[in-house]
């Protein structure tokens, strides 16, 4: 699993700096500003507790320590409680992780998703982060 776990976050880090506009570089850096604080966060909350990679994968990935993650799992969380645009964002891609069957085929749906989001025309990328926005005000509401 380590090499594939490796993998599937370095992949996940690139969708969420494209969905964030925070570029990959920014996100493992060492930098704490806001917005690279919230991608790096939303990375480690899909990464551990949407995909299940334990804390210690994803630390390491990202250059931190598994208590970091957890950390940053529970900033995360925070966000989704408040209702934030970004509570948005982290609901819409784990819900399209979890449509993808990322627990099981992590790595194929990972590369799917990533494959087709940079694809994607510029105008398509803002109509898919409107979706993904849709799908977790959605979940929201329920």
């Amino acid at each position: 699993m380590e090499g594939n776990a490796s993998n599937i976050i370095m992949r996940l880090i690139k969708l969420v700096g494209d969905a964030t506009s925070v570029p990959v570089w920014l996100i493992l850096s060492e930098r704490r500003d806001a917005p690279v604080y919230r991608s790096r966060a939303i990375v480690a909350y899909i990464a551990h507790k949407v995909l299940k990679i334990p804390s210690v994968e994803v630390g390491r990935s990202l250059a931190r320590d598994h208590s970091t993650v957890l950390h940053a799992c529970k900033i995360a969380e925070q966000m989704i409680s408040d209702a934030s645009d970004d509570a948005r964002l982290i609901l819409g891609l784990s819900e399209a992780a979890r449509e993808l069957n990322f627990e099981y085929a992590p790595e194929f749906a990972v590369d799917r998703l990533v494959t087709a989001y940079s694809a994607l025309s510029a105008e398509d990328k803002l109509r898919f982060m409107s979706h993904v926005a849709f799908v977790g005000a959605t979940m929201e509401a329920a």
